[in-house]
């Protein structure tokens, strides 16, 4: 008559299988907070950059308009397609493309953001809608609003 010993291993072979499963599922929730918090950082990182770009646009376009912002930045002007219903002001578009550092893009694959001001004019009063756009995604990262007052020119 044999009788087998019961040692219990069996037993201890199953919670180690239940503990490595429970550290890999902890593991794995710990990679996935992680990840989550890099792309957060990398969030605030653009924001933050969008926000210095747009401030930068903002104060070149009060100091000498959107022919300053052209002559500056390189930025690409366009007549806006909305039409007015007042005779007494005017719309148009720039666009400016950066890299990710927020300087003049070199070439078309280095753009990183893209800056564009609508800009409005009425009575002497020039109001721009600044908005900094990423590029790879199209996520709207900033937009502000600004104006100034330009006085009518003496003849």
């Amino acid at each position: 008559m044999n009788k087998k010993n019961s040692s219990g291993s069996g037993m201890f072979m199953l919670e180690m299988i239940m503990a490595v499963f429970f550290f890999l599922l902890c593991s794995g929730i710990c990679v996935m907070a992680f990840v989550k918090a890099d792309r957060m950082s990398h969030l605030a990182q653009d924001t933050n950059q969008a926000v210095m770009i747009a401030e930068s646009m903002a104060e070149t376009w009060k100091v000498g308009g959107k022919e300053l912002l052209e002559e500056k930045t390189g930025a690409i002007s366009s007549k806006s397609e909305e039409t007015e219903k007042d005779e007494d002001s005017q719309s148009s578009v720039c666009t400016v493309y950066l890299d990710q550092k927020g300087e003049q893009a070199a070439a078309e694959s280095d753009v990183f953001f893209m800056g564009i001001l609508s800009q409005k004019e009425k009575n002497g009063l020039e109001t721009a809608e600044i908005t900094v756009i990423r590029q790879r995604d199209q996520k709207q990262l900033f937009t502000m609003t600004t104006a100034r007052y330009v006085p009518e020119q003496a003849e």
